[in-house]
């Protein structure tokens, strides 16, 4: 929750029982408050660290049925990439899928 100069309360989200429970208090404290919802990839919700930069990566993964379950290895090279960035180049996991 932000609060606004005038002292306004804004509630962001899109009505999930988190946010219901947030609107009914301030309703209850007769608090001022403005509720807006969070569309996707706007300039709302992006960070200063996410842009439309075009990245590409190359790899090649293998899953194996092991005794103990699905178990997945991947390695990647990241072909285009900016300054800031997180490279993973190896990933492990297992588990099954829902």
């Amino acid at each position: 929750m932000a609060e606004t100069k005038n002292g306004t309360r804004i509630l962001w989200g899109a009505g999930s029982s988190r946010t219901m429970r947030a609107n009914w208090m301030l309703q209850e404290l007769e608090l001022p408050y403005e509720h807006r919802p969070i569309r996707s990839r706007t300039g709302e919700t992006l960070t200063p660290t996410e842009s439309a930069a075009v990245r590409a990566s190359v790899g090649a993964g293998i899953i194996w049925n092991s005794p103990f379950g699905p178990l997945r290895f991947d390695y990647a090279f990241p072909l285009l990439k900016q300054s800031y960035d997180r490279v993973q180049q190896f990933r492990f996991g297992g588990g099954t899928k829902f």
